[in-house]
Formats: structure tokens, sequence, C-alpha cells
């Protein structure tokens, strides 16, 4: 079994912080085919920690994957499970939207053979979100599912969207705008989430290979909406550097675009003054998703 290529991307610990504060900490952890990422977060202090990110390379099928995610934990001494509570974000392409209304358990998979062809038979899990009166149900190979319960036994685990939507639905509504136009930007996919009145309007997850093909169907949702680029703020999060070539060019066609800042009811240490605001949100955003 051939393990993929591991490399750090974030690494912050606070001074003030030792192994032996594990057991009062509070573990958010977020996979995605192409990294593990978590951060802490100290009880007693009440504020993050610690932060620690990888990026994973070569990954080639689902055994790779794992075999990766086993390299790192172990090379890296990382044992989350002394923590007081862990949640676990997946991050994995293709989850569904389904409204809570036409809902039914013994029916997501018919709901999402209706909308995804996988080629496999992943397992469905599904997360209800009260506030949006919606639910998440998304895919994880066998394999994957049952390698992350024998890691991590007593974590939370929700759809990275369980969590960020209805942080983003308490923005725009503290906001008090009419709309609201959010980008979550990753390697090579990116969530488009817009929020109108009280109500989602819009989600979709786009995959890409360059800036002009993220352009287009930003620009393209935008045009099917009836939403002036030249009129709508949009706020951009996510994997990307403020002075980023993608940036710069989505500054030539939409005339606002703003970073979402971390949230305001969160502390952190002095470590996150080294990290740009708008990064790993759907990260801090886990503990507080209040499903």
């Amino acid at each position: 079994m051939k393990a993929g290529i591991i490399n750090t991307g974030i690494s912050l610990t606070d001074k003030g912080f030792s192994d032996d504060q594990y057991q009062i900490s509070i573990a958010s952890i977020r996979i995605s085919p192409d990294g593990f990422s978590y951060a802490l977060f100290d009880t007693v202090r009440k504020k993050y920690v610690k932060l620690e990110s990888y990026d994973f390379q070569s990954i080639t099928n689902e055994s790779s994957w794992i075999e990766t995610l086993r390299i790192l934990l172990q090379e890296n001494a990382i044992q989350l499970s002394p923590c007081e509570t862990l949640y676990l974000s997946v991050d994995f392409p293709y989850p569904l939207l389904i409204p809570a209304a036409l809902y039914s358990e013994n029916k997501k998979e018919l709901f999402y053979s209706w909308n995804y062809y996988p080629a496999s038979h992943p397992l469905l899990f599904a997360d209800k979100m009260s506030t949006l009166d919606a639910v998440v149900v998304y895919p994880l190979e066998k394999i994957i599912a049952s390698q992350l319960n024998n890691l991590f036994p007593q974590a939370i685990q929700l759809h990275q969207l369980s969590a960020l939507l209805p942080m983003l639905q308490k923005k725009h509504r503290k906001d008090n705008t009419e709309r609201s136009l959010f980008v979550q930007i990753k390697k090579t996919w990116f969530d488009l989430i817009i929020f109108q009145e009280e109500k989602l309007l819009f989600f979709n997850t786009f995959q890409y290979r360059s800036v002009e093909d993220f352009l287009y169907f930003l620009l393209y949702s935008m045009q099917l909406l009836s939403i002036d680029p030249e009129k709508q703020k949009i706020e951009i999060f996510g994997e990307v550097a403020t002075d980023s070539a993608l940036i710069q060019k989505i500054q030539k066609y939409v005339r606002t675009v703003t970073f979402l800042p971390r949230p305001s009811d969160e502390a952190f240490s002095y470590i996150f003054d080294e990290l740009e605001s708008h990064r790993f949100i759907n990260l801090l955003t886990l503990k507080n998703c209040g499903l």
C-alpha cells in the first residue's frame, strides 16, 4: 500500500499550552481528500490555543489516503483522544442539501441516487440543520468511515456544511442585508453560498483547475441568478491568500471583494495573529455547530 506525500501547512501552538492539557481541550478536526487539520480550544482559558494543518499529495485511492493519514498521526505523535470533546468535520465532495419537509431517513439512498451516481456504494450520513430547516446528506467510503471510527471513536461526526451554513446564516441576519454571497475556496473546489432575505437561496460546489474555470462558474452562477457583480459584495474565505493571483483576478470582475473574519464570539491565542483571519473558518466554527 503506497502512501501519499505529506506536507506541513500550518503549525501554531500557544507557548502556554502543554501536552498534559489535552483533557481540558475541545478538538475540532477536519478531513478532506487532500488534507488533515485540527484546532484545540482550551476550555479553562476559553480560547483557541493550537492549530495544525497538513496537505496530502499523490493520493491514488481510498487505501492510499488511509495509509497517509496513519503515517501522519504516527510520525507527528498526534493523539487527540484525551480531549474533552472531539468534533470531526468531513469535507469530502458531493454533499446533498434536502429540505427537511421532504427528507425521509429510509429514503436517503433514493434521494442521493437522483442527484449523484457514485461509482462505488459509499455509506451515506445525514445531518439535520434546524435553523435552515434542511438536511445535509453526504457520502463516505466504507473503508474510510471504518478507519475514522477506529481512530476517533468518540468523535461527533458531521459534514463541514452542517456547521458552516448556520454560521453564515447567522452572519447574514446580523448584517441585515437583503442578500449575502459567500465563497469558500479550497485547492480544487469552491463553494458558492447565497442567502437572500431569511432563506438560503443557492448552494453549489464547483470543481476548478484554473483561474478561468473558477471565474466562469462564479460569474455564470451570478448571471443565472440576476446578480450584478458591480453591485453585489462577495465575502471570501478558505485556503487562499489575500494577494493570490486568483483573488486579483476576481477583483477585476467583482467590484467589492471582502474577506470573512473569524467568528467574533470566539477568543484566540496571540499565535493566530500570524494567520490571515479568513482561513480555517470551517474548522473554527465546529464546536458551536448547534445542530
